[in-house]
């Protein structure tokens, strides 16, 4: 699928309200799917469940998984553990390469303008257009301790690749930032790895 259909319908419906929970932005997101793709409400299922785990929003006819994110400051005086955030970010591409029966994965990032320089100053989730990146278990490695026990809370890390499909700075009456990157599990061989491509089509 397209995932900048939907994404922009809910860049749209959110121009004088944004949601205040990830939650509501979940449930936003899945009804712009629904609406830009003709898909009928059972069709797109919320947090679906996935082994002991579940998934954000799938959209079963194009078995497509969204995984959602929202990041912005907390009450005044509360800490903001933004190395924490960007390994649970790293845990959603985890948990949505481990869900080998979706044709693509998507994690869609809310945030603000700290959060935005946080991710863009880390290798493995580019914020450039269409820029594409490895992530590999030695690359994550590299990452903070706090961000590497985020991402790999789930169990060891699995290989994939990330790229940039969508971004739009003027979410919402605060004008955050909203970003989607598509997520592709690796697989190694014999002349090393390649993407691992699901050939079932929604």
């Amino acid at each position: 699928m397209d995932a900048a259909s939907p994404l922009d319908l809910f860049a749209e419906r959110v121009q004088d309200h944004l949601p205040n929970t990830e939650a509501a932005i979940r449930d936003l997101l899945a009804q712009c799917i629904r609406d830009s793709e003709g898909i009928g409400l059972a069709e797109v299922e919320v947090e679906a469940s996935s082994g002991t785990k579940r998934i954000d929003i799938v959209a079963h006819p194009l078995a497509t998984g969204f995984e959602i994110k929202y990041h912005r400051p907390g009450p005044i005086g509360a800490s903001r553990n933004m190395t924490k955030q960007y390994g649970d970010l790293l845990a959603d591409a985890r948990k949505l390469a481990d869900k080998q029966d979706l044709n693509e994965r998507y994690i869609v990032l809310i945030t603000d303008r700290a959060g935005l320089t946080h991710v863009s100053n880390k290798p493995l989730l580019p914020t450039v257009w269409d820029r594409r990146r490895e992530v590999t278990g030695a690359r994550v490695r590299k990452q903070a301790p706090t961000a590497v026990k985020a991402a790999t809370s789930d169990g060891e890390w699995i290989d994939i690749t990330t790229q940039m499909v969508w971004r739009d700075n003027k979410i919402g009456p605060d004008r955050m930032t909203g970003l989607a990157w598509r997520i592709e599990p690796m697989v190694a061989d014999l002349e090393g790895p390649t993407l691992l491509r699901n050939t079932r089509r929604g």
